[in-house]
Protein backbone atom coordinates (compact mmCIF):
# COMPACT_ATOMS: atom_id res chain seq x y z
CA UNK A 1 0.00 0.00 0.00
CA UNK A 2 1.43 3.65 -1.02
CA UNK A 3 0.06 6.52 0.97
CA UNK A 4 1.02 9.93 -0.34
CA UNK A 5 0.28 13.31 1.77
CA UNK A 6 -1.73 16.14 0.04
CA UNK A 7 -4.85 17.49 -1.36
CA UNK A 8 -7.87 15.22 0.07
CA UNK A 9 -5.69 12.97 1.89
CA UNK A 10 -3.97 13.67 4.99
CA UNK A 11 -1.60 11.53 6.51
CA UNK A 12 -0.22 12.13 9.76
CA UNK A 13 2.39 9.43 11.43
CA UNK A 14 3.01 8.82 14.78
CA UNK A 15 5.93 7.12 16.99
CA UNK A 16 6.33 6.96 20.96
CA UNK A 17 10.17 7.58 21.16
CA UNK A 18 11.74 6.75 24.52
CA UNK A 19 12.23 9.36 26.91
CA UNK A 20 15.63 9.41 27.36
CA UNK A 21 16.45 10.31 23.76
CA UNK A 22 18.60 13.07 23.60
CA UNK A 23 18.51 13.31 19.60
CA UNK A 24 15.09 13.57 18.27
CA UNK A 25 15.65 15.60 15.09
CA UNK A 26 17.49 12.21 14.55
CA UNK A 27 14.77 10.26 15.48
CA UNK A 28 12.06 11.83 13.36
CA UNK A 29 14.49 11.63 10.68
CA UNK A 30 14.93 7.86 10.91
CA UNK A 31 10.82 7.56 11.23
CA UNK A 32 10.91 9.54 7.82
CA UNK A 33 13.07 6.61 6.38
CA UNK A 34 11.48 3.94 7.59
CA UNK A 35 8.04 5.39 6.19
CA UNK A 36 9.41 6.38 2.77
CA UNK A 37 10.93 2.50 2.52
CA UNK A 38 6.89 1.48 2.80
CA UNK A 39 6.54 4.12 0.30
CA UNK A 40 4.63 6.64 2.74
CA UNK A 41 5.22 10.62 1.70
CA UNK A 42 4.22 12.21 5.10
CA UNK A 43 4.58 16.22 5.07
CA UNK A 44 7.48 16.57 7.69
CA UNK A 45 5.16 18.99 9.48
CA UNK A 46 2.64 15.54 10.19
CA UNK A 47 5.35 13.53 11.37
CA UNK A 48 4.98 12.99 15.25
CA UNK A 49 7.20 12.34 18.01
CA UNK A 50 6.70 12.19 21.53
CA UNK A 51 8.65 11.03 24.36
CA UNK A 52 7.05 8.85 26.32
CA UNK A 53 8.57 5.88 28.20
CA UNK A 54 6.75 2.11 26.90
CA UNK A 55 5.06 2.20 30.40
CA UNK A 56 3.32 5.74 30.11
CA UNK A 57 -0.12 5.27 29.43
CA UNK A 58 -1.89 6.99 26.63
CA UNK A 59 -3.98 8.94 28.82
CA UNK A 60 -0.26 11.30 29.80
CA UNK A 61 0.44 11.23 26.50
CA UNK A 62 -1.02 14.52 25.71
CA UNK A 63 0.40 14.60 21.57
CA UNK A 64 -1.32 11.98 20.67
CA UNK A 65 -4.06 12.49 22.58
CA UNK A 66 -4.44 15.77 20.92
CA UNK A 67 -3.62 14.81 17.50
CA UNK A 68 -6.59 12.14 17.52
CA UNK A 69 -8.75 14.29 19.06
CA UNK A 70 -7.98 17.70 17.48
CA UNK A 71 -5.98 17.38 14.55
CA UNK A 72 -7.35 14.17 12.84
CA UNK A 73 -10.40 14.24 11.33
CA UNK A 74 -12.98 11.56 9.34
CA UNK A 75 -10.66 9.30 6.85
CA UNK A 76 -7.52 10.85 7.74
CA UNK A 77 -4.77 8.52 7.51
CA UNK A 78 -2.61 8.03 11.08
CA UNK A 79 0.44 5.37 10.57
CA UNK A 80 2.18 4.50 13.72
CA UNK A 81 5.36 2.87 13.97
CA UNK A 82 4.06 -0.17 16.48
CA UNK A 83 1.59 -1.68 18.65
CA UNK A 84 3.50 0.47 21.28
CA UNK A 85 2.31 3.73 20.18
CA UNK A 86 -0.93 2.76 21.52
CA UNK A 87 -0.88 2.21 24.51
CA UNK A 88 1.22 0.98 27.21
CA UNK A 89 -1.03 -2.71 27.85
CA UNK A 90 -2.93 -4.89 25.46
CA UNK A 91 -6.50 -3.77 27.40
CA UNK A 92 -5.21 0.32 26.26
CA UNK A 93 -4.53 -0.18 22.78
CA UNK A 94 -7.63 -2.16 22.17
CA UNK A 95 -9.46 1.18 23.53
CA UNK A 96 -7.04 3.04 21.46
CA UNK A 97 -8.01 1.26 18.68
CA UNK A 98 -11.73 0.89 18.81
CA UNK A 99 -10.96 5.25 19.71
CA UNK A 100 -9.48 5.27 16.24
CA UNK A 101 -12.48 3.40 14.44
CA UNK A 102 -14.93 5.68 16.19
CA UNK A 103 -13.78 8.56 14.95
CA UNK A 104 -13.65 6.61 11.36
CA UNK A 105 -9.53 7.72 11.02
CA UNK A 106 -7.97 4.50 9.21
CA UNK A 107 -4.85 3.23 10.78
CA UNK A 108 -2.04 1.49 9.68
CA UNK A 109 0.82 0.00 12.34
CA UNK A 110 3.36 -0.35 10.52
CA UNK A 111 4.94 -3.47 12.32
CA UNK A 112 1.97 -5.46 12.34
CA UNK A 113 0.49 -4.95 8.29
CA UNK A 114 1.51 -2.20 6.20
CA UNK A 115 -2.01 -1.59 5.24
CA UNK A 116 -5.30 0.13 6.52
CA UNK A 117 -6.74 -1.96 9.72
CA UNK A 118 -9.85 -2.93 8.39
CA UNK A 119 -11.94 -6.34 7.60
CA UNK A 120 -10.13 -9.60 8.25
CA UNK A 121 -6.69 -7.68 9.12
CA UNK A 122 -8.61 -5.94 11.21
CA UNK A 123 -10.48 -8.99 12.79
CA UNK A 124 -7.32 -11.02 13.10
CA UNK A 125 -5.81 -8.21 14.74
CA UNK A 126 -8.29 -7.29 17.22
CA UNK A 127 -8.79 -11.65 17.83
CA UNK A 128 -5.04 -11.28 18.81
CA UNK A 129 -5.14 -8.45 20.70
CA UNK A 130 -7.96 -10.04 23.06
CA UNK A 131 -5.80 -13.53 23.48
CA UNK A 132 -2.69 -11.29 25.01
CA UNK A 133 -5.49 -9.25 27.36
CA UNK A 134 -6.55 -12.88 28.47
CA UNK A 135 -3.11 -13.82 28.89
CA UNK A 136 -2.09 -10.21 30.67
CA UNK A 137 -4.70 -10.98 33.00
CA UNK A 138 -3.60 -14.37 33.76
CA UNK A 139 0.30 -13.58 33.71
CA UNK A 140 -0.69 -10.43 36.77
CA UNK A 141 -3.19 -12.78 38.63
CA UNK A 142 -0.02 -15.66 38.55
CA UNK A 143 2.43 -12.65 40.23
CA UNK A 144 0.23 -11.25 42.37
CA UNK A 145 -0.79 -14.93 44.05
CA UNK A 146 2.91 -15.49 43.96
CA UNK A 147 3.73 -12.26 45.84
CA UNK A 148 1.03 -12.92 48.58
CA UNK A 149 2.39 -16.52 49.09
CA UNK A 150 5.62 -15.25 49.30
CA UNK A 151 4.22 -12.84 51.89
CA UNK A 152 2.82 -15.30 53.92
CA UNK A 153 5.95 -17.65 54.15
CA UNK A 154 7.62 -14.38 55.50
CA UNK A 155 5.00 -13.97 58.21
CA UNK A 156 4.74 -16.27 61.35
CA UNK A 157 4.69 -15.64 64.84
CA UNK A 158 7.35 -13.12 65.60
CA UNK A 159 10.02 -14.21 68.10
CA UNK A 160 9.01 -12.47 71.44
CA UNK A 161 12.19 -13.18 73.85
CA UNK A 162 15.91 -12.97 72.71
CA UNK A 163 18.39 -15.91 73.28
CA UNK A 164 19.80 -15.14 76.75
CA UNK A 165 16.09 -14.72 77.98
CA UNK A 166 14.97 -17.96 76.49
CA UNK A 167 18.11 -19.77 78.12
CA UNK A 168 16.93 -17.73 81.56
CA UNK A 169 13.40 -19.60 81.27
CA UNK A 170 15.40 -22.67 80.73
CA UNK A 171 17.71 -22.43 83.80
CA UNK A 172 14.93 -21.18 86.06
CA UNK A 173 12.45 -24.13 85.19
CA UNK A 174 15.25 -26.68 85.45
CA UNK A 175 15.49 -24.76 89.06
CA UNK A 176 11.80 -25.49 89.82
CA UNK A 177 10.29 -21.89 88.48
CA UNK A 178 6.76 -22.83 87.19
CA UNK A 179 5.53 -22.16 83.91
CA UNK A 180 3.15 -19.52 85.22
CA UNK A 181 5.66 -17.73 87.41
CA UNK A 182 7.92 -17.77 84.06
CA UNK A 183 5.34 -16.42 81.80
CA UNK A 184 4.17 -13.74 84.50
CA UNK A 185 7.95 -12.36 84.84
CA UNK A 186 8.43 -11.70 81.59
CA UNK A 187 5.03 -10.74 80.24
CA UNK A 188 4.38 -13.61 77.25
CA UNK A 189 1.78 -16.19 77.40
CA UNK A 190 2.29 -19.50 78.96
CA UNK A 191 2.18 -20.99 75.61
CA UNK A 192 5.63 -19.30 74.64
CA UNK A 193 7.41 -20.46 77.43
CA UNK A 194 6.02 -24.10 77.15
CA UNK A 195 7.38 -23.81 73.35
CA UNK A 196 10.92 -23.02 74.78
CA UNK A 197 10.92 -25.72 77.21
CA UNK A 198 9.66 -28.72 74.40
CA UNK A 199 12.37 -26.96 71.88
CA UNK A 200 14.94 -27.15 74.98
CA UNK A 201 14.12 -30.78 75.24
CA UNK A 202 14.39 -32.08 71.82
Amino acid sequence: MTLRDGGSMRIYAYMRVNSNIDELDKEKESFISLLNTFNHKVSYSRVVLELASVDKSITLRTIFFNLINYSLEEDDFLIVKGIDCLGNSFKEILSTIILIEKKQIKLIILEYFNCELKESIRNNFIHFIEICISFEKLFLLDQSTQKNHRLSKKVGRPEKLTNEQKQEVINKFKKGFSVYSLAKDLAVSRTVIQRILEKSSE
